[in-house]
């Protein structure tokens, strides 16, 4: 750039007086010139300055911003020489590694900036020097630093300001007593930039002191990393939905709960762990299933030839086993919030029954009394909620693991009883069958008719059985009566297995309809192969009546998905043309055939890709939102009966198809229920199809049937102890409303205390047994050593990293002579499958204790898309999201739970930011608690502190309908610069 150069005044004059007037003038104008010139010389290297630390600062966030391990982190300074081996160069430009084992530490925290490793041009200042740079200790760039989020303080300060993260000097040229060069900080910085403290200034420049200092605030630096990290997540949820077969968001994790509990209904909350519905048990069982085809697929001893192959059973052992360490671990802490609320309630209705006691002890004692029981109620009934959602979380059949135990103690003192009849084997026999009668089932109650029929009957049962036990007791050596004793002993023992098979059916399941399929394609392929090997009549004849079955099997898919219905048109060409090829081209018999088998593979695939995401993930509320949609798609439609609202219904009506053709089992009433769901919707599919005018008619008569079949599963009864729980909630809330004037209705109040004693005291001690065996003791700090979970990280730790069994298989892959890699990668294997043998054992170990129905909490959410891998299990170290506790900071909010627009078009939301736009899904990094708003500055995961939207957001994003269930959130959100009242960074 060119100097600005300032012209002189040329004016002439004959008059003494101008001429010297102009004189000075001119004498006036060179000295401006002069002084502006050197002026705007030193302006410019200041600019200049100021530029180049700029770029630094920007180079600086732009690395913690796009950090894939630590998001926020930032790199050691470049200093010292390298005197532990590490490869620490000075002046080289690269960060300087870590010291100090178990925390690492940079080895001085203020040195030169890192320039090669932030990717820069070698930055100087004016003078030629490069640029000096400090941070904080808590945004190292290591694993020791973690937790690092929002709520990361900066240590280090600028002229008494706090909250900075990094500061950034240009050195400017040596001052007297400064030695140049030398890794000394002092002949670079001046005065309290040179002292090694975490105190900085920016001046005054003058003869001891040229520093030119900038800063990276703390909020700077976290406002970047925040809007990353809110634009990672919407990325993710966006992808999610386009690759969920059903188009749906994972329902969020609403503020009315403190374990990151994916909710139905809800909108608006934090990214869910879990998604409701699902069954631990049979997802145990199932992770056990696929760890057991792990084990029997790769192949020892190792060798180059099967090294690829191995290490690909690695690859889906590490990812079975990271999904199954999730599990684990969810089974853990629905079992330690099941335990926690137990033990609450059983202290407080034993007060509740200790005060009932007092007051139905007499006539006049109740008199005087009975006015207190409605408070004594509802002081205690906020316990017993809190213990109905905890058991619904987990979804633990209390009732179930009960009968096992004791049926199992029945058994045994039967056999003690035949083996050797004496008094003592009687007596507990007679003790062992009172714990049905007086116990077990006088403390439960169902609303499944089923169910309810046969506890009667086992009562009863039971009851004689006591009886006869008690007669022979009385009698040993009377053989008749102890016989009999026996027999009804015997009968007891069996019935209550009737009783147990009895609520396995009844159970809600997810029925794998494509299992069928595949039979079918099985049989297929076994007649074209004996019709290929004899050629003969007989077996072209069976080859035909199987690929027909097959058609009418496949012929019967309707109303599903996209996905599905192509590969179902499909599969009905390619048997066609296998058809024809029987009857009139046999020379194409095996090419078409064969071209069937294949896609009719591709159709199970779609089918079971459904199957897997919802994996025993039955939820009536999602089937409610279903409805819901269905309703207004068809109110749309009328409205306006174009082709895109038809098109909008039809995705509806597939959408509760899909689901509905996944439920199994179930009582009476829901089999039933589905049954004529199943008719609606096959009348529905066909009026759209063929008869417009009767499409009002048919969805709302299948609106109305999916109510019943919601209202049926939601009493299914099943889970007796919860079933049983909820009877007496109700009871106890008309008691409370409507208060007794009975001394015998006071008394019936005090026996239904008692009953949610019983049940409180059961689920501490299961669910404390659970815990222990999933992955420790309710609310202990160390993992037991025993436990699923901690089998399941040393497989992942003998998988992973540098000497783990995977990246050994690379080694001998890709070095197929080196026998040293080939001994190494045959020791890990035999490690790894010791391992997986370990972790099978402990897997069933927990899975045949626990007995378990539909859970809200229990079922770990499955991501998926590319952008989702943060919120994936770890299959090593902990992800930059867990390790991090991002979870804490971030929230979402969802227009609606599917996703109307398919592939490739913009989805159009409800959702407004700033008055402005429709979308489907807006995220929020709520950021570091504002002091000035006074929100909460402690954790903000804790208990009833993440019940208010308040304490976490600004403005328009703290409407109070984003509190609780969030089920009717408001759709407007505001997005501003960070300031001291606002610090929420949106991704829409």
């Amino acid at each position: 750039m060119k100097k600005r150069r300032f012209s002189s005044i040329k004016h002439q004059s004959g008059i003494a007086l101008l001429v010297l007037m102009f004189a000075l003038i001119l004498a006036g104008g060179y000295a401006f010139y002069r002084s502006a010139n050197i002026g705007f010389g030193k302006t410019q290297e200041a600019t200049k300055r100021w530029a180049t630390l700029a770029l630094a600062k920007e180079a600086l966030i732009a690395r913690a911003v796009t950090d894939d391990n630590r998001p926020g982190s930032l790199p050691c300074p470049d200093l010292i020489t390298d005197e532990n081996g590490l490869g620490n160069h000075p002046y080289d430009g690269k960060a300087d590694h870590f010291i100090g084992a178990g925390a690492a530490q940079c080895p001085n925290y203020t040195g030169w900036l890192p320039w090669v490793t932030l990717d820069l041009p070698e930055l100087t200042d004016d003078s030629g020097t490069r640029l000096w740079y400090s941070l904080t200790p808590t945004l190292r760039d290591d694993d020791s630093a973690q937790p690092i989020n929002s709520d990361t303080a900066g240590n280090l300060q600028i002229d008494g300001a706090g909250e900075i993260v990094a500061v950034i000097i240009a050195p400017g040229g040596a001052l007297a007593g400064q030695n140049r060069p030398s890794n000394n900080v002092a002949d670079y910085l001046d005065g309290e930039n040179a002292d090694a403290d975490t105190n900085f200034s920016n001046g005054p420049v003058g003869e001891f002191f040229n520093d030119t200092v900038t800063v990276i605030t703390r909020q700077e630096l976290m406002a970047a990393v925040e809007k990353r990290i809110a634009g990672e997540l919407k990325t993710c949820l966006e992808q999610h939905a386009l690759e969920a077969p059903d188009a749906s968001y994972p329902w969020p994790a609403p503020l009315s709960n403190t374990i990151f509990k994916g909710q139905a209904k809800s909108l608006f909350g934090q990214v869910p762990s879990t998604q409701p519905g699902g069954n631990p048990d049979e997802l145990l069982k199932q992770t056990n299933i696929d760890l057991a085809a792990a084990l029997n697929t790769f192949d020892t001893p190792a060798s180059s030839e099967n090294a690829e192959s191995n290490r690909s059973v690695m690859l889906q052992l590490q990812e079975t086993t990271a999904y199954a360490g999730v599990l684990y671990d969810r089974i853990y802490v629905v079992a330690t919030d099941l335990y926690n609320k137990a033990k609450t309630l059983s202290t407080s209705f034993d007060a509740l029954d200790k005060t009932l006691g007092t007051i139905t002890a007499s006539s006049n004692a109740f008199s005087t009394g009975a006015a207190a029981i409605p408070q004594a109620i509802n002081q205690a009934k906020p316990d017993l909620d809190a213990l109905l959602v905890a058991l619904a979380n987990s979804g633990f059949d209390i009732f179930l693991m009960e009968l096992e135990a004791e049926n199992t103690k029945l058994q045994g003192k039967i056999t003690l009883a035949i083996t050797n009849p004496d008094e003592g084997n009687l007596a507990a026999l007679q003790t062992q069958t009172n714990v049905f009668k007086s116990k077990l089932f006088a403390n439960s109650l169902t609303s499944n008719a089923e169910l309810s029929t046969l506890l009667v009957t086992n009562t009863e049962l039971a009851s004689l059985t006591v009886d006869a036990a008690k007669l022979a007791k009385a009698s040993p050596n009377d053989s008749v009566l102890v016989a009999s004793a026996i027999k009804n002993a015997s009968l007891l023992a069996t019935a209550n297995q009737i009783l147990k098979d009895s609520i396995l059916k009844s159970r809600l399941i997810v029925e794998v309809d494509p299992l069928h399929l595949k039979d079918l394609n099985q049989l297929v392929t076994d007649a074209l192969r004996s019709y290929l090997t004899r050629r003969e009549e007989i077996d072209l004849i069976a080859l035909n009546n199987i690929l027909n079955s097959l058609k009418n099997n496949v012929e019967l898919i309707g109303c599903d998905s996209a996905i599905v219905m192509d590969a179902k048109a499909a599969v009905l060409t390619s048997l066609a043309s296998a058809l024809s090829a029987i009857s009139t081209q046999p020379s194409q018999i095996e090419a078409t055939v064969s071209a069937a088998v294949s896609e009719t593979v591709k159709l199970i695939d779609a089918k079971f890709n459904l199957v897997n995401l919802y994996y025993f993930a039955i939820d009536p509320q999602n089937l409610e939102t279903i409805n819901e949609n269905i309703a207004q798609s068809l109110n749309a439609y009328l409205l306006k009966p174009k082709e895109v609202e038809l098109d909008s219904l039809s995705r509806s009506l597939h959408l509760l198809k899909s689901n509905v053709d996944l439920i199994g089992g179930g009582s009476n009433a829901v089999i039933a229920a589905k049954d004529l769901v199943a008719n609606s919707l096959a009348a529905a599919c066909s009026t759209i199809a063929s008869n417009p005018a009767g499409i009002d008619m048919a969805v709302r008569m299948l609106i109305n049937e999916s109510h019943n079949l919601i209202n049926a599963i939601q009493n299914n009864g099943d889970n007796i102890a919860l079933a049983t729980l909820n009877i007496v909630h109700d009871s106890l809330v008309t008691s409370a409303q409507t208060p007794t004037s009975t001394l015998t209705g006071g008394k019936e109040i005090r026996a239904l205390t008692k009953l949610v004693s019983y049940w409180a005291d059961n689920s501490a001690a299961y669910s404390k047994s659970i815990a222990q065996k999933a992955r420790k003791k309710p609310n202990e700090e160390n993992d037991s050593d025993n436990s699923a979970f901690v089998a399941a990280q040393r497989l992942l730790n003998s998988l992973d990293g540098d000497s783990g069994t995977i990246k050994l298989l690379l080694q001998i892959s890709n070095n197929p002579s080196d026998s040293s890699a080939l001994a190494n990668a045959q020791t890990a294997l035999n490690k790894t499958q010791k391992l997986l043998d370990t972790l099978m054992s402990k897997g069933n170990t927990l899975e045949e204790s626990l007995q378990s129905a539909l859970a809200n909490a229990a079922t770990p959410t499955k991501w998926l898309g590319a952008s989702c891998t943060p919120f994936l299990p770890p299959t090593g170290s902990k992800t930059w999201w867990e390790a991090n506790g991002w979870s804490d900071y971030i929230f979402y909010q969802i227009s609606d739970r599917y996703r109307a627009q398919p592939a490739g078009e913009k989805c159009v939301g409800k959702l407004k930011v700033n008055d402005a736009g429709a979308y489907c899904v807006v995220t929020i990094s709520a950021g570091k608690p504002l002091a000035s708003l006074a929100q909460e500055n402690t954790k903000r995961s804790d208990g009833a502190e993440r019940k208010v939207i308040q304490f976490f957001e600004e403005a328009n994003n703290t409407d109070i309908s984003r509190n609780d269930d969030a089920q009717t959130p408001s759709a407007a959100f505001s997005s501003k610069s960070v300031t001291s009242t606002f610090n929420d960074r949106l991704a829409y």
